[in-house]
């Protein structure tokens, strides 16, 4: 029975090497690397918040998942409802509502979205909400012959009051968000590939 295990063992690795060699079979050349997120910083009466990530995706496919407004819901953790409010153009209006953490309300507000495709730039703008002013980005940039993106999240944010451990919370939420499109935007790929090949 053990000369009959390690025989079968055999088998494997000669698979194994088979495949290695002739490229059947060929591991992830790059494996993202976690997001990098910066403790957060204060300005004055904002809160400045600065992360990056490396997504195994193309910028295209990032930049569909950042523009799907509606189902910021179903991408980004926190979110208990988006829906996109009537836009039109490069221009586009969300209402969002947000919840840090079970302990904290829910942020309600509403925010402007400018697409920059040609910078490969979305600028983000507060309208009204439940605090005082809010700005931010997305910028994303092309790695590894098109196969992935880099990309670079900056916001502003003051919540018009003084709130405890907010930096923490904040920072926690931010890479959380990276950490779902890295997770998110391949899938997208994969199943967008996958519907092309059935379209043909």
């Amino acid at each position: 029975m053990m000369k009959r295990h390690f025989t079968d063992l055999r088998i494997v690795y000669v698979y194994i090497g088979v495949m290695l060699l002739t490229g059947f079979w060929m591991p992830p050349s790059h494996a993202a690397e976690p997001p990098i997120v910066p403790p957060i910083r204060t300005v004055g009466d904002y809160k400045v918040i600065h992360g990056e990530a490396d997504i195994d995706a193309p910028l295209s496919t990032v930049w569909d998942v950042l523009t799907d407004y509606a189902d910021m819901k179903k991408i980004l953790p926190g979110y208990t409802y988006s829906a996109l409010l009537p836009s039109s153009g490069k221009e586009k209006k969300a209402d969002l509502i947000l919840k840090l953490n079970p302990f904290t309300p829910e942020l309600r507000y509403q925010v402007r979205f400018l697409e920059e495709r040609n910078e490969n730039r979305i600028l983000i703008q507060r309208i009204s909400g439940d605090f005082d002013d809010m700005s931010g980005s997305y910028k994303l940039a092309p790695l590894r012959n098109g196969n992935q993106t880099h990309l670079i999240y900056d916001l502003r944010i003051d919540f018009g009051v003084p709130i405890p451990g907010i930096g923490f919370l904040l920072r926690n939420k931010a890479e959380a968000d990276l950490k779902a499109l890295q997770s998110y935007c391949p899938k997208a790929h994969s199943r967008s590939l996958a519907s092309a090949h059935h379209r043909n």
